[in-house]
């Protein structure tokens, strides 16, 4: 706690966003990758996330969403708009058992974070 995992993550996200600006989508056996992150952290730490993005981050160059509860994405689309997705180790773990039906198992994503993974093992 208080290392600077966060701000790290936040940065590097950052710099990918510039990099792929500067030479187009990244590509993986001709395949596009997914440009987003998915952030996977328990519920208490939805809200700081949240609140560093806010600091940190632009909403004009970057978009980002909560998966989790009621503020579930319900389209496909609209996973691949956003740069990052939170969700909760709960609400994946719920998705994993329908994987057809979840917006978060349809998409290729660029980069999964695991906050406080540790704790969930």
């Amino acid at each position: 706690m208080g290392l600077g995992k966060t701000l790290s993550i936040i940065s590097l996200i950052a710099h990918d966003k510039v990099l792929e600006k500067e030479s187009g989508p990244v590509k993986s056996s001709g395949k596009i990758l997914g440009r987003g992150t998915l952030l996977v952290l328990p519920p208490s730490l939805l809200h700081n996330w949240e609140e560093e993005l806010l600091k940190h981050l632009s909403a004009e160059h970057f978009a980002w969403r909560c998966h989790h509860g009621r503020q579930r994405i319900q389209e496909t689309s609209d996973v691949g708009f956003h740069d990052i997705v939170l969700t909760t180790y709960t609400t994946l773990a719920k998705e994993w058992q329908d994987q057809e039906q979840s917006q978060v198992f349809s998409h290729d994503w660029h980069r999964v974070v695991l906050d406080e993974g540790r704790r969930r093992m």
